[in-house]
C-alpha cells in the first residue's frame, strides 16, 4: 500500500467535512487542480482508504435541540481548535482571554461526552443551558464598537474591518483587497507547512 502524501490528508479531511462535495469543491478546498483531485480520489477508492461517500445525518438534521453556551478561558490554540468541532455554532471573545460559545448537539449523549472532555482541556468558569435563541442572525457587528482591530493579511489595524464569513469564525481584513488576496495566501501556507 502507498504512503499518503500530506494533499492526500487534506483530501480526505475535506470528504469528512462533506461527503458530498463537488470535484471542483475539493479541489479548491485543497489547493489542488481538479485533474489530481480525480486521480488522488481514484487512487484512495483502489487502495480501499475510501470505502463510500455517502452522508451521514443526526437524529435531528432540521432541529438540533441540545444547545448549551460556555464562558471559558483559554488560548487562541484551543479557540481555533474549538472552532473546527461541527457543534460549534459560534465563538464570541467577550473580554482578554475569555470566550463564550454556543454548541448545538443532536444526541444528548454526545453533550455529555464534549463538556466531560473540554472540562480537562481548559479553563471552563461557567455552563449555561440555552434554552432558546430570540434572534440568530449573521451581520458585520464589528463597527459598532469602539475598537481596533488587525487585517489578517497585513497586520494594518482598522477600527472597520471587511469580514470574511467561514463556518463559525470571521476573517477580519482592513479592506476588500486584502480580504480577496486571504484565500490564496492561506492555501499556499497550508501547502508549504
Amino acid at each position: 500500500m502507498e504512503a499518503l502524501d500530506e494533499a492526500d490528508i487534506r483530501l480526505i479531511s475535506a470528504l469528512r467535512k462533506n461527503s458530498r462535495a463537488t470535484i471542483s469543491e475539493l479541489a479548491e478546498a485543497c489547493g489542488l487542480s481538479r485533474p489530481t483531485v480525480k486521480k488522488k480520489l481514484e487512487n484512495l477508492v483502489k487502495m480501499g482508504i475510501i470505502t463510500r461517500f455517502t452522508v451521514k445525518l443526526g437524529a435531528c438534521p432540521r432541529k438540533r435541540v441540545n444547545q448549551l453556551a460556555l464562558l471559558i478561558k483559554c488560548g487562541d490554540d484551543m479557540v481555533e481548535e474549538l472552532a473546527a468541532n461541527n457543534n460549534v455554532d459560534w465563538i464570541v471573545r467577550v473580554m482578554g482571554d475569555r470566550y463564550l460559545v454556543k454548541l448545538t448537539f443532536c444526541e444528548l449523549e454526545d453533550l455529555r461526552k464534549f463538556t466531560d472532555e473540554i472540562q480537562i482541556k481548559l479553563d471552563v468558569l461557567e455552563f449555561l443551558p440555552v434554552l432558546g435563541v430570540i434572534k440568530d442572525e449573521r451581520r458585520n457587528i464589528y463597527p459598532m464598537f469602539d475598537v481596533e482591530y488587525r487585517c489578517e493579511m497585513c497586520n494594518k489595524i482598522t477600527k472597520n474591518p471587511v469580514v470574511l464569513e467561514e463556518d463559525i469564525k470571521d476573517h477580519l481584513f482592513c479592506s476588500e483587497e486584502c480580504k480577496s488576496k486571504f484565500p490564496s495566501e492561506r492555501s499556499a501556507v497550508s501547502q508549504t507547512s
